[in-house]
C-alpha cells in the first residue's frame, strides 16, 4: 500500500509525456524497451544466493521509491523471485517462509492490478497450496489470504453467501482466540461491508470482534474491544434515537433534547481533516436552504485543541453549533475511527442515515423537509 501514492503520480507523469511528446511506434517501442531494461538491471535478483542475502536484497528492495510503472513491475517481479527462491530452500525457518509467502502473494496482486492475468492465478494457486502446509503459521497465514481474496466481493454476495463468509472468517478465531494473524481477514470484512450499501452486515460482525478482543491474550486487541462495540453501536443506528453529551466550544451545557421535533446532521470533524473542511460549502449550502423549514447541523469537534477549534470557527462563520469534549467520549462511544462521520436525524429523533454527505444529504433532506428554499420564496418573504 506505500507505493499507491507514487503509482498514480507516475500514471499521470507517463501518461502526461505521451500526449505531449509526438513519438513514432517504433521510438516509443525502443524507449520502452530501454525503460524496462533499466528496471531490471535496477532490480536484479543477486544469484546463487543465501537466505541471508536474499533476504537483505527484499529489505533493501521494499525501501524503494518507483518512479515510473514499468520500475514499479520489475520491482514487484523481483520481490517475487527473491520470495520464491526463500520458499524453494530446505530448512528455512518458519518466520522467514512466513514472510517470503507474504511477499510473494503482495508482489503477485501488485502485477495482477497492473493487467498480469497469470500473476492474479498464481496467487490464488499459491494460497491454494500452502492451505494445508504441515506448518501452522503458513498454513494459516495462506488461509488468510484465501479468505480476503473472497472478502473483497463480499458486498456483493447474496445473504447466504455472505452469511457463509463470515462463518468461515470467524472459524479460527472463535476456536483458538483472537490473533493478529486471524484478527486481519475479520477487521477487513467488517471494514469492507462498512463502506459499502451492505454497512448494516458489518455492525454484528464488530460485536463479535468485540466480544474476542475483550479476552485475547493480546493487549494490543483488547484494547481495540471498546472501539469495536462503539463501532457496531453507530452502524446499528438506524431507526434509532442518538446519545450526545458535552459542552459547546463557548463553554456552555449542550442540550441534545432542545434539538427534537428538528432534523439534525451530525458531524464528526476536526480542523486537521481536509475531507472535513471539503464539506463544509455543501453543508453551508444546504444549511441556508433548509434552516428555516427546521433543519440543524451539530458539529461534533475532535481536535484536542479547545483554542484551535475556537479560532477556526470564528474565521470561517459557521453559523451551527459545535460540541467540543476532552476525551472525545462522543466519539469513542460511536467508534468513530474515521472522519467526516456524517448522521443525519430525523425530527423524532431517529437515526435516517449513517453516510449523510454530498448527494446523500440532499436526497435525505428532500425527503424529510421538502423542496429548498429558492431566490423567489426569499423575495416573497421580504414583500
Amino acid at each position: 500500500m506505500r507505493f499507491r501514492p507514487l503509482m498514480l503520480t507516475s500514471i499521470a507523469f507517463v501518461f502526461a509525456l505521451w500526449l505531449t511528446v509526438p513519438q513514432s511506434e517504433a521510438q516509443s517501442e525502443k524507449e520502452d524497451a530501454k525503460k524496462s531494461e533499466a528496471s531490471e538491471d535496477k532490480f536484479a535478483v543477486p544469484e546463487n544466493a543465501s537466505l541471508e542475502e536474499l533476504t537483505k536484497f527484499i529489505e533493501e528492495t521494499q525501501k524503494t521509491r518507483p518512479t515510473s510503472v514499468e520500475e514499479l513491475v520489475a520491482m514487484q517481479s523481483a520481490l517475487d523471485d527473491a520470495a520464491t527462491q526463500i520458499l524453494e530452500m530446505k530448512d528455512v525457518p518458519v518466520a522467514q517462509a512466513a514472510a517470503a509467502l507474504e511477499v510473494r502473494m503482495t508482489a503477485l496482486q501488485w502485477k495482477g492490478r497492473f493487467g498480469d492475468k497469470q500473476a492474479t492465478k498464481a496467487r490464488a494457486d499459491l494460497a491454494e497450496k500452502y492451505k494445508n502446509d504441515e506448518r501452522p503459521l503458513i498454513a494459516n497465514l495462506a488461509k488468510n489470504l484465501l479468505l480476503e481474496s473472497r472478502i473483497q466481493s463480499a458486498a456483493k454476495l447474496s445473504e447466504k453467501e455472505r452469511n457463509e463468509l463470515i462463518d468461515d472468517v470467524f472459524a479460527a478465531p472463535e476456536k483458538e482466540g483472537l490473533t493478529m494473524e486471524n484478527f486481519r481477514p475479520a477487521y477487513t470484512l467488517a471494514q469492507t461491508l462498512e463502506r459499502s450499501s451492505a454497512s448494516d452486515a458489518a455492525a454484528p460482525i464488530y460485536e463479535r470482534l468485540a466480544k474476542l478482543a475483550k479476552d485475547s491474550e493480546s493487549e494490543k486487541l483488547s484494547d481495540y474491544a471498546a472501539t469495536f462495540a462503539g463501532t457496531a453501536r453507530r452502524l446499528g443506528l438506524l431507526g434509532k434515537t442518538m446519545e450526545l453529551k458535552g459542552r459547546t466550544v463557548d463553554d456552555k451545557p449542550f442540550d441534545w433534547e432542545s434539538y427534537r421535533g428538528k432534523v439534525v446532521l451530525v458531524d464528526f470533524w476536526a480542523t486537521w481533516c481536509g475531507p472535513c473542511i471539503a464539506e463544509i460549502p455543501n453543508m453551508k449550502k444546504h444549511y441556508e436552504a433548509y434552516h428555516d423549514k427546521g433543519f440543524e447541523i451539530v458539529g461534533i469537534n475532535q481536535d484536542n485543541n479547545l483554542s484551535a477549534v475556537q479560532k477556526f470557527l470564528t474565521e470561517r462563520e459557521l453559523p451551527w453549533t459545535t460540541v467540543w469534549a476532552d476525551g472525545q467520549p462522543n466519539a469513542e462511544y460511536y467508534g468513530v475511527n474515521a472522519i467526516p462521520t456524517m448522521i443525519l436525524v430525523d425530527r423524532d429523533g431517529k437515526v435516517v442515515e449513517l453516510q449523510a454527505r454530498g448527494q446523500n444529504l440532499d436526497r435525505k433532506l428532500q425527503e424529510l423537509l421538502g423542496p429548498p428554499k429558492t431566490d423567489e420564496d426569499e423575495e416573497k418573504t421580504e414583500e
